[in-house]
């Protein structure tokens, strides 16, 4: 059991997924990538095709766990976001990865960041 792989997130963008899973070989913890060839096909083209599942090693989670909220954090827009961009109707702007997100959906499909996290006016 300690040597079992877990799923921890998925992509649509092979050049995240590599840079994810490079910052986590940097801190020497073991992961792979499954599907980066086959989501290459549809590059570029959200909902398409295959995504690229990251897998780690289960006793590591917390850790990458750790990691991947850093990241997570990192890579979130400033607070002021919502007053730089035009919003349609029907959708939400993922205040982390920029997506519009319709607005039946709870989270964002590219990044997974949940609706809840927006500030309400």
């Amino acid at each position: 059991m300690a040597d079992e792989m877990v799923c921890v997130g998925s992509y649509d963008n092979a050049i995240e997924a590599e840079l994810v899973l490079a910052r986590l070989q940097a801190a020497e913890l073991p992961a792979f990538l499954q599907g980066e060839n086959t989501a290459s096909t549809f590059a570029g083209i959200n909902g398409m095709g295959a995504r690229i599942r990251l897998y780690v090693n289960a006793r590591y989670l917390k850790q990458v766990k750790d990691i991947l909220a850093f990241l997570r954090e990192e890579r979130r827009l400033p607070s002021d976001w919502e007053q730089t961009v035009d919003f349609e109707e029907g959708v939400w702007l993922c205040p982390t990865c920029g997506d519009a997100v319709d607005e039946s959906d709870l989270e964002c499909r590219d990044c997974g960041t949940k609706r809840d996290l927006i500030r309400e006016e």
